[in-house]
């Protein structure tokens, strides 16, 4: 039995032995971080002079993002089964200025924690942080100085049809993005 204890004592020395260099040797040679500064996730700033975070539920809404680069209505999609866990797809409607052509596209974030930019919503020249909580929501990390959010009803993303009474069918423009651009100075 003491032999035992023995043994088992000295793996556990040199298993924790090999993960504290393992550790140190993850830290020497920056194997997280892909210029040394580079975060490989997004974080809120706890002295409140970096990103905020917001929580944010999928259902129902749609993130509008404006910046200097114009504003974006971003809309994240139905689960997919297929995707790892901490995962979202999304789609994105984005207007550079008032004279621009609307350009619409769609993407998908993963929090893998392997590189910032997998968890980075694009849409156009936007970029905001996000990170993963469930299948039916995350948390947005942006700069208030550099953007402001805004959270508009999901049914104004696209044109689509809502039925009042029944028989009867009303039609429910989308978004006006221009409403949202920053004024000119």
């Amino acid at each position: 039995m003491v032999a035992n204890y023995q043994l088992v004592t000295r793996m556990a020395r040199c298993v924790g032995g090999m993960l504290v260099m393992a550790l140190i040797l993850l830290g020497l040679t920056s194997a997280g971080v892909a210029d040394g500064k580079t975060p490989r996730v997004y974080a809120e700033s706890s002295d409140n002079t970096g990103l905020i975070a917001a929580p944010l539920v999928y259902r129902d809404a749609i993130l509008i993002v404006v910046t200097d680069d114009g504003v974006a209505a971003i809309e994240f999609r139905d689960k997919d089964a297929k995707l790892v866990n901490k995962s979202a797809k999304y789609r994105f409607r984005y207007l550079k200025d008032a004279r621009s052509e609307e350009v619409a596209g769609a993407g998908i974030v993963h929090d893998s924690g392997n590189d910032i930019e997998e968890c980075t919503i694009k849409a156009g020249p936007i970029r905001v942080g996000w990170s993963g909580r469930s299948a039916d929501r995350g948390c947005i990390y942006y700069q208030p100085e550099e953007m402001q959010i805004c959270i508009a009803e999901a049914s104004r993303f696209e044109d689509s049809a809502a039925h009042p009474v029944p028989g009867e069918s009303q039609l429910i423009q989308k978004l006006d993005l221009k409403r949202f651009l920053k004024k000119q100075k």
